[in-house]
């Protein structure tokens, strides 16, 4: 997959969580509303928007991202960046083979290392 587009209530938040904690980079934040983050000098590979931050919370009926990956080149990537979300205040869900977070919108985001089929 390229890249993902999250609709969320806040952009600082979405800033605090993707490029503080996690540690993206910021790519632009020249559209009203949106914030693009990238790893590699990608354009974006996580774009966060506020476009229906009027819009109802979903709800366990309805369609949504549940759980995602990220997945690190090594094991001292996936400790980076959970380290770096500890300090940006999220402590991780799990640990173990990969690393558990949940973003400020619920979304479990899981850091793990890349394998041979991946």
């Amino acid at each position: 997959m390229g890249h993902v587009h999250f609709y969320v209530g806040d952009l600082e938040q979405a800033k605090m969580f993707y490029h503080t904690g996690l540690g993206l980079d910021i790519t632009t934040w020249r559209y009203p509303g949106a914030l693009f983050t990238s790893a590699g000098g990608y354009h974006h590979h996580v774009g966060l928007n506020v476009w229906v931050a009027n819009s109802p919370v979903a709800s366990s009926r309805d369609s949504r991202l549940l759980f995602w990956e990220i997945l690190l080149p090594d094991r001292g990537e996936v400790e980076r960046a959970a380290e770096s979300l500890l300090r940006a205040g999220y402590p991780p869900l799990h640990q173990g083979n990969g690393m558990l977070f949940k973003d400020p919108w619920g979304i479990t985001v899981a850091l793990r290392v890349a394998g041979p089929n991946d």
